[in-house]
């Protein structure tokens, strides 16, 4: 079972924290949780979509017991890399 809660930080990162993790009732050690929360962290991270000339921003963040509802937006600067024709 593992159980986080999630957050906008920013709105370019959602973050994962207090992380609660166990195996058959055994809850794994905070080293191990806070390590692959942090990885888990560095890949929610919108910034690095920079990169590729996107640029995201997450708006709005609501989770529910059945539900994940997430508002923000998305550019795409010199879209037509990203297309079948954009490789010429």
């Amino acid at each position: 079972r593992a159980e986080a809660d999630l957050q906008v930080k920013g709105g370019t990162q959602l973050e994962t924290a207090n992380p609660k993790v166990s195996l058959d009732g055994a809850e794994f050690p905070e080293q191990i949780t806070s390590s692959f929360t942090r990885g888990l962290n560095q890949l929610l991270d919108l910034k690095q979509l920079n990169d590729v000339g996107i640029q995201a921003r997450v708006l709005q963040l609501e989770l529910g017991e059945n539900y994940l509802q997430v508002v923000g937006f998305a550019r795409m600067e010199n879209a037509n890399r990203f297309t079948a024709g954009g490789n010429r």
